[in-house]
């Protein structure tokens, strides 16, 4: 047996290995260049992070674009790479033990810059300019200094709209906006309205402007349009018609990006008033706490040549909606099915109750529905099936909206077995897009994208049988790009129209359009 000090001397002896595994220093290291001429870049600010964020360590690159960082433990971890001028590079890094190497060629961004101005050319100080692409993502905002003059920095490669003078609840939050007021023409009250570049109202007409790579774009100037404003109010009353005072009101433009665009309360008669309100389409939502639930209504309004002084909205509790998704898909070790999503689409500016998931028997049961029409929207894909029907009792509303409310029938979502299969071969580009040639299936459940693999190979399963275009680019695609109509009916007339039966490959080789979807 050992004695008592020998003892004490292996244990110590694995406390003290123990110890220094766990205070092992790993480094990970490498360089940083410019992408378009492979020069080392200096004074690039690198971090990793573990732990959740809990832990940062940090390094700047040197006059070669060095840098070494000692880090503790391994695995996957955020690293960032980050210079002015420079579009900023994140990625997740495996860390393994002893050394790491990562090595990062960077995209020097475009600085594109203008003015915005008034009537007359005054200055327009304090509004926000936004750069963004079709789809909506990304978007860049930037709020015009005193004399109207605004810039961007670091804006990625592509083509994007430019506009000035939105509003929202978060562009009010920045310190230098300033609104626009309204101002009495002729008797007329004339506020300024959301410009696109080069100078008109309507997204559809704007001029996209293409920015490669380092590119120092001035002149961008835009004068903002101005445009009647209307006064929208109304009443607000509960289901049993009596005036609701103390609801809260928020009025919403289509694009919510930057949140609502005013707030009110109604008075103690449910009376309420938004006094300047631009012509177009908007949301105006309603909220009201009673006995612990919140009631909620909204109306979709169109505010054109005149004030909307009569418009009643009610408000009413939540309810429960149930469904059931029919899928009979074979089951796991564990004998469980793969769960997908339902979510409902508000049609008409009401509030949305999120995503559910479907039960291992098929249930579903949504919460927090209010009235309102929805379209109800199933989310993800299972292996080997594609979704066919959607109805509420015996009506078919896969393409239709439908009117919820706390009577309202069990929906039932169907899907089949055999879809279809797209594959093929992609000259010159790396992203593939198949769009259905019926619009009502222009729906983020029908249309799919795809990456070209090695050989130019591209292939889409799961595909409900009918008739795509395809379309292949040269740059990724927005999903966000896909949802915008007008873009989608210009951009799928030069696509190859295919056919997709059920169970079966159909084989396609296309050519790559230089670009993006746009």
């Amino acid at each position: 047996m050992w004695s008592l000090a020998m003892r004490l001397w292996v244990a110590a002896s694995l406390i003290w290995a123990g110890l220094a595994a766990a205070q092992q220093v790993n480094v990970v290291e490498g360089a940083v260049r410019r992408q378009a001429t492979n020069e080392a870049l200096a004074g690039v600010a690198v971090t990793i992070r573990f732990g959740g964020g809990n832990q940062v360590h940090r390094a700047t690159t040197d006059e070669d674009g060095r840098f070494r960082l000692e880090v503790p433990g391994t695995g996957n971890h955020e690293m960032s790479f980050q210079i002015a001028g420079f579009i900023p590079d994140w990625r997740w890094v495996e860390v393994k033990a002893g050394e790491t190497r990562v090595d990062v060629l960077m995209r020097q961004g475009n600085r594109l810059s203008g003015r915005v101005t008034l009537r007359e050319g005054r200055p327009a100080a304090g509004v926000a300019v936004e750069i963004r692409r079709r789809g909506g993502r990304p978007r860049y905002t930037a709020i015009t200094g005193p004399e109207g003059v605004y810039q961007f920095d670091t804006i990625p490669p592509g083509r994007y709209y430019l506009s000035a003078g939105l509003r929202g609840a978060m562009v009010r939050k920045e310190s230098a906006y300033r609104p626009l007021e309204a101002e009495q023409e002729e008797g007329v009250a004339m506020g300024y309205a959301r410009t696109y570049y080069p100078g008109v109202r309507a997204a559809a007409e704007a001029q996209a402007l293409e920015l490669g790579s380092g590119m120092d774009l001035g002149g961008y100037d835009i004068a903002l349009a101005r445009a009647p404003v209307h006064r929208v109010s109304g009443r607000v009353v509960d289901e049993s018609g009596e005036g609701a005072g103390g609801a809260a009101l928020e009025l919403a433009s289509e694009d919510e990006w930057f949140g609502v665009d005013a707030e009110a309360k109604s008075g103690e008669d449910g009376s309420f008033e938004f006094a300047a309100v631009p012509e177009g389409e908007w949301r105006v939502r309603v909220s009201l706490v009673r006995g612990g639930v919140t009631l909620r209504g909204h109306a979709l309004v169109h505010i054109a040549r005149r004030d909307l002084d009569d418009l009643r909205i009610e408000v009413g509790p939540p309810f429960t909606v149930e469904g059931f998704v029919d899928r009979d898909e074979p089951r796991d070790g564990k004998g469980l099915r793969k769960v997908t999503m339902v979510t409902l689409r508000p049609m008409d500016g009401g509030p949305s109750p999120g995503m559910t998931p479907h039960e291992q028997d098929g249930r579903v049961v949504i919460q927090q529905v209010y009235r309102g029409r929805y379209r109800i929207r199933p989310l993800g894909y299972a292996p080997g099936f594609y979704l066919d029907s959607i109805r509420v009792g015996d009506r078919e509303v896969l393409l239709e909206a439908v009117d919820f409310h706390p009577a309202m029938e069990p929906f039932r979502i169907t899907y089949k077995p055999n879809p279809g299969r797209v594959a093929g071969v992609v000259e010159g580009g790396g992203f593939v897009s198949l769009v259905p040639v019926e619009e009502e299936l222009w729906d983020g459940q029908f249309i799919r994208l795809a990456r070209v693999e090695a050989g130019g190979r591209f292939e889409v399963a799961n595909l409900r049988p009918g008739e795509y275009m395809a379309l292949a680019f040269t740059e990724p695609v927005d999903s966000d790009e896909l949802s915008d109509p007008v873009l989608l009916r210009r951009v799928a007339a030069r696509g190859t129209r295919v056919v997709v039966r059920g169970g079966q490959t159909t084989e396609v080789r296309l050519r790559a359009i230089e670009g993006g979807i746009w």
